[in-house]
């Protein structure tokens, strides 16, 4: 929680704390740093969102748990850090999901976050 606090600050002062945090062992601890990295701007935990959004839940749902019951929001977080670097590595896993993930929500967010990243690209025409 300390990790994913200090993103919500919104202090760059505390992104060589984040970009260590990256390393740790424990997995939610390295996810919560790279998000918060993302919304910061900081495209150190990059690999680490793309990696979310690639290897969440690929499996079937859990045995006697309802289809589409497991909880979205890693990966959705994963993508809004995404769209926020906006690079072409992030726009490609961006692309992936938008065709591929197997949940719709996971779908549809990842094609509204290409549309932002397409109409800022129109905006910066001259």
């Amino acid at each position: 929680m300390a990790v994913f606090g200090l993103g919500q600050l919104g202090d760059r002062a505390g992104a060589s704390v984040l970009r260590k945090a990256l390393e740790d062992p424990d997995t939610d601890v390295r996810w919560n740093a790279a998000i918060s990295l993302a919304r910061l701007g900081d495209a150190s935990g990059e690999h680490m969102l793309i990696q979310i959004l690639e290897t969440w839940p690929q499996q079937e749902a859990r045995a006697g748990a309802a289809a589409g019951t497991e909880d979205a929001s890693p990966v959705l977080n994963a993508i809004r850090g995404l769209a926020l670097l906006k690079g072409e590595r992030a726009r490609a896993a961006l692309e992936r999901a938008a065709q591929l993930a197997k949940s719709e929500e996971v779908r549809g967010t990842a094609r509204l976050a290409l549309e932002s990243l397409d109409a800022e690209a129109r905006g910066a025409l001259p």
